[in-house]
């Protein structure tokens, strides 16, 4: 783990390169974060000691991509997972990170998400003039979850809405990774969150490159191999990244999951 470390901090201009134009000059403001993501887990369930050098480099350059910073706001995490083979480390994009992203295209004003609870009068109307009435109890017992909606305001003052019961939510659970720790576990309210507005974003005219960045964090989410340098490392004659990733492959074995 001291060998990742080290690399994270020795190669600042690549990370730079990875980072959002407006985030290019907080590069060690990042790294700081980064770092302190992934010492904070040490010890922790979510330790990610055991997990391949290769997929902690690459939840690092996402993160980059994605110009989210690791932090106690949960707009990511960072989460080990137990492959065929291996331990892996994996991004999980968070319900905070998801808004900022979405904002982050240009022609979405607000977007937010609301859990709804049996004991809450609650309708969702089609047809032409559809929509969603919701009086939310704010004091009081609210009932058992029972879904979750988001909506997302356009500059034009036009809206943009999806619904999502508790069982579809659920089986979105099942199917990711991380399905059984995490925030999936700690914040389960926040992912259904997160969820239902990951849905909505299928709907909104996103940049490309957010779009494909999210894409990318949902493959790593649910399993799927990807790989995270999708962009050419700088010529800044240090070592990279990648090889100081394959050096501590060789002196670093993985440990047994405990």
């Amino acid at each position: 783990m001291s060998n990742i470390i080290e690399a994270i901090k020795s190669n600042k201009h690549e990370l730079q390169s990875y980072l959002p134009t407006q985030m290019q000059g907080n590069v060690d403001y990042f790294i700081k974060s980064c770092i302190g993501q992934i010492q904070l887990q040490n010890g922790t369930y979510t330790d990610l000691s055991t997990c391949t050098p290769k997929s902690i480099i690459d939840c690092v350059k996402l993160t980059a991509q994605l110009g989210l910073t690791p932090g106690p706001q949960g707009l990511i995490y960072y989460l080990p997972y137990k492959g065929k083979k291996e331990h892996k480390a994996q991004t999980i994009i968070g319900y905070k990170g998801l808004i900022k992203l979405a904002k982050r295209s240009g022609n979405v004003s607000d977007i937010y998400a609301i859990p709804v609870y049996s004991d809450e009068p609650f309708k969702i109307r089609g047809g032409i003039d559809h929509g969603i009435d919701h009086d939310i109890i704010h004091i009081g017992e609210r009932g058992d979850f029972i879904g979750c909606y988001a909506v997302a305001k356009y500059k034009d003052g036009t809206y943009h809405s999806e619904w999502m019961r508790k069982d579809e939510i659920d089986a979105i659970r099942k199917r990711s990774a991380a399905g059984s720790n995490g925030p999936w576990v700690t914040d389960y309210i926040q992912m259904a969150r997160k969820t239902v507005i990951r849905r909505l974003c299928n709907g909104l005219d996103l940049e490309t490159d957010i779009a494909a960045n999210i894409t990318q964090a949902d493959q790593m989410e649910f399993v799927k191999e990807v790989d995270a340098n999708v962009k050419k490392t700088p010529d800044t004659g240090a070592v990279s990244l990648d090889e100081a990733m394959k050096a501590e492959v060789e002196t670093e074995p993985l440990e047994a999951s405990k």
